[in-house]
């Protein structure tokens, strides 16, 4: 799962860095509940998104799954740390 959430992303950011009018204003990516508790995952898509700070305010993330309420403080922190 976390592998398809890389590849989502990367193709996301890829896909918004086009100019006008071949990109869109912002794009949405869900994101699944087991790639946000995974530390590695994590890591990886904080240090994409310092690289890609082009982007920034333009790819927002959905969390739909039940299992990152179960852990509804470690959600909230991961929410915090991609702001």
């Amino acid at each position: 799962v976390c592998d398809l959430d890389r590849t989502v992303i990367e193709r996301a950011s890829a896909y918004l860095a086009k100019p006008p009018p071949q990109g869109p204003k912002s794009l949405s990516v869900n994101l699944s509940g087991r790639s946000l508790m995974n530390g590695a995952f994590m890591s990886w898509l904080t240090g994409h998104l310092d690289k890609r700070r082009d982007i920034g305010g333009r790819l927002a993330f959905e969390i739909t799954e039940s299992s990152a309420m179960e852990e509804l403080a470690a959600a909230n922190a991961i929410i915090q740390r991609l702001r």
